[in-house]
């Protein structure tokens, strides 16, 4: 039949109807998110009903369906349309807010530890002693780089104002008995054995832990073994990065910090000599 379709509701309706939810969702940083699809009556006026960003639940729906502590969320972008017939249209709208079973702030964030080798820095030959001086008869001088994994910690919580960008919490360093470090993992001072070859005929000057000792011409090729000694920053974590996303119009932060420990070179042990294989 030819003709305007017929119009559901009335064009009169001041509110979006609730038509149905999704699940709810929990962020790492303790922030939950509900996708909520809603029936508009008068299509042709949708944009007259988008509620705006920050508006609680119950003041869009008239209803407690949801509690009102969620907020329409546009940070993704905003509210999804899909006319229907019947001049009628669908609006999907995302409400988030903090969770009300996780503490808000840096109490309550999610610490996870994750790693990165530093191979050079601080930890390649030009920053700490070798504790060898003079070259094989071959004139290799048994430079290398070496690294290790240096721990990086990822915090992630929820916040109702921006945390200090410039200086963290606690400032751009914290040792382990400080707030900003707290739940970080505890660190260790880390030994790394140190092999030298000595082919026949070569000479060589080594620490052995009080003076310099001079050692050759070799008779046999042999190795020298010294354990290279690295401690943990004295100044502490480093914040590398701090991060906060505005959620529900500003009315909360999604935040996450950056931390890295970096270890320096502290001393050198020699081990023994062996015959070389």
């Amino acid at each position: 039949m030819a003709g305007e379709p017929i119009k559901l509701g009335s064009a009169a309706a001041t509110r979006l109807v609730f038509e149905r939810g999704s699940r709810i969702t929990t962020t790492p940083s303790g922030i939950q998110a509900c996708a909520v699809s809603a029936l508009c009556p008068d299509g042709a006026n949708v944009f007259n009903f988008i509620p705006a960003a920050g508006s609680n639940f119950n003041n869009v729906f008239g209803n407690s369906y949801l509690p009102a502590t969620f907020k329409v969320d546009y940070v993704g972008g905003g509210a999804d349309i899909e006319y229907l017939e019947g001049k009628a249209a669908r609006v999907t709208i995302n409400f988030k807010r903090p969770d009300p079973n996780r503490q808000q702030g840096r109490a309550g964030a999610k610490i996870s530890v994750d790693s990165a080798v530093n191979y050079k820095s601080i930890l390649s030959g030009s920053f700490y002693p070798t504790p060898v001086i003079g070259f094989p008869a071959g004139g290799d001088n048994n430079a290398d780089l070496m690294g290790f994994p240096e721990p990086i910690v990822r915090v992630e919580y929820s916040n109702l104002t921006v945390p200090p960008i410039s200086r963290g919490f606690n400032g751009l360093y914290a040792t382990p008995d400080e707030p900003a470090a707290a739940g970080f993992p505890i660190l260790t001072q880390i030994r790394c054995r140190f092999d030298v070859y000595l082919p026949v005929g070569s000479t060589i000057q080594y620490w052995n832990g009080t003076a310099f000792v001079s050692y050759g011409p070799a008779a046999a090729n042999v190795i020298f073994q010294f354990r290279l000694i690295f401690d943990p920053n004295s100044l502490g974590w480093q914040l590398q990065k701090v991060k906060a996303d505005p959620q529900a119009d500003s009315s909360f932060y999604d935040c996450a910090e950056e931390w890295r420990m970096k270890y320096f070179f502290t001393g050198v042990q020699f081990i023994r000599i062996i015959p070389a294989p």
